[in-house]
């Protein structure tokens, strides 16, 4: 009996899409690069914006995330090359990202109840900046 190759299994559209993209080459760094370019000539930021994604060897996760917060951009289309993303950001549904907040213990929720708006708003500040472990 002769032995064929085993069938791939089925990819759901979305997968094979993804798929697709990484074989073509989307995934890059270059192509990355290409699409930071191109946001930044569209929105015509100053180019010490985009210098920390422009240049060196690497691209890295802490200034991708400054760049995405800084300005709403889907990371599907900037990191993916996903058109489906590119087109949220053309429809404006493209949020920026938000920090999830932790919640805030009782007694401190005490504390704050009796400080004025503007004492309360600079309490929080400090608590957001405090190490986890403190806060």
């Amino acid at each position: 009996m002769k032995r064929g190759r085993k069938p791939k299994p089925e990819l759901s559209p979305e997968m094979r899409a993804y798929d697709r993209l990484r074989k073509e080459g989307a995934y890059s760094t270059i192509a990355v690069r290409r699409r930071v370019a191109f946001f930044a000539a569209e929105r015509n930021l100053d180019p010490s914006e985009t210098n920390a994604l422009l240049k060196g060897r690497r691209l890295t996760v802490g200034d991708i995330g400054a760049f995405s917060e800084k300005h709403p951009i889907s990371l599907d289309w900037l990191l993916g090359g996903c058109l489906q993303g590119r087109l949220r950001m053309a429809r404006k549904e493209v949020a920026p990202p938000s920090r999830p907040s932790k919640p805030i213990p009782e007694a401190i929720q005490r504390v704050l109840a009796t400080l004025d708006e503007k004492e309360r708003s600079a309490v929080l500040r400090v608590l957001s900046v405090l190490p986890k472990n403190t806060a």
